[in-house]
């Protein structure tokens, strides 16, 4: 039996007299107020998915199916089969692909067009500097 403490909560679930809790340490069960961890897996959210069973979307092993009966949790038949129909090669768009595209201009014009936005930002930093001396030169002659 566990008491939550220090454990990421990230979603929760109750079910009648029982609390479910999904956290990067787990999935946890609370009754009676009394915790006890059902799983060990990276859990981010619990979707109730039907009267006798929880989704449980976990970092290493995608959805799976929480048998509220039993307690066991299995992977989730109809999000393996979607997973499997995706292309092997499927790279994901990560938040550091985004930042290089963004700085690219690939996201912009596309990875032919990528010159023009280098050209655009080199052009407006000659225009910074030209105009920066300019009004320094102005302000001093003053």
């Amino acid at each position: 039996k566990h008491v939550l403490h220090k454990v990421e909560v990230r979603d929760n679930h109750v079910q009648g007299p029982r609390w479910f809790i999904a956290a990067k340490e787990g999935v946890y069960l609370g009754e009676q107020g009394q915790f006890r961890q059902l799983s060990k897996h990276d859990s981010w959210q619990l979707a109730a998915n039907g009267s006798n069973q929880l989704l449980v979307a976990t970092k290493e092993h995608g959805v799976q199916t929480l048998d509220l009966a039993t307690l066991a949790l299995n992977p989730h038949a109809q999000s393996q089969r979607a997973l499997k129909a995706l292309p092997a090669d499927a790279e994901p768009y990560t938040l550091n692909k985004l930042v290089m595209d963004l700085h690219t201009g690939k996201f912009f014009f596309g990875k032919s067009g990528e010159w023009i936005w280098i050209d655009v930002l080199g052009a407006a930093l000659v225009m910074l500097g030209l105009t920066g001396t300019w009004m320094w030169a102005k302000a001093r002659r003053s």
